[in-house]
């Protein structure tokens, strides 16, 4: 499965017309500068035991990904998410957010590349 459903940006780019180009290239970057934080929040509420503001975090992440078209990332927020409201900072939450953090990195470089292909296009 690709790291990103690229259908999503370019719905997205349809919808808004003529200013589709620039919308599709800021919500990609708020989406990377945003994803970074929300990963960080995670890691930081694993360290403190933190099980509300992981599962915050991974809610928030989870629901970016979704606009982005992050889909399989998107599904391992989700499931952390679950896990956090559960079981709180438990192993399988630490390994979920490796997971999130491995499959955020081939977001960004597909996004990257999307953006690169697309540039003049979008």
């Amino acid at each position: 499965m690709k790291p990103v459903d690229f259908s999503v940006l370019n719905e997205f780019k349809e919808l808004m017309g003529d200013e589709g180009e620039q919308e599709v290239r800021e919500l990609v970057e708020l989406y990377l500068s945003d994803g970074a934080l929300l990963l960080e929040n995670i890691q930081t509420a694993l360290a403190s035991g933190d099980a509300d503001t992981l599962h915050r975090a991974a809610h928030s992440f989870k629901s970016s990904c979704g606009n982005i078209g992050a889909t399989e990332l998107q599904a391992t927020c989700q499931i952390l998410e679950q896990r956090a409201a559960v079981n709180g900072c438990d192993d399988d939450c630490r390994a979920l957010a490796t997971q999130a953090e491995s499959a955020f990195a081939d977001v960004k470089v597909a996004l990257s590349n999307y953006l690169q292909l697309n540039s003049g296009d979008i």
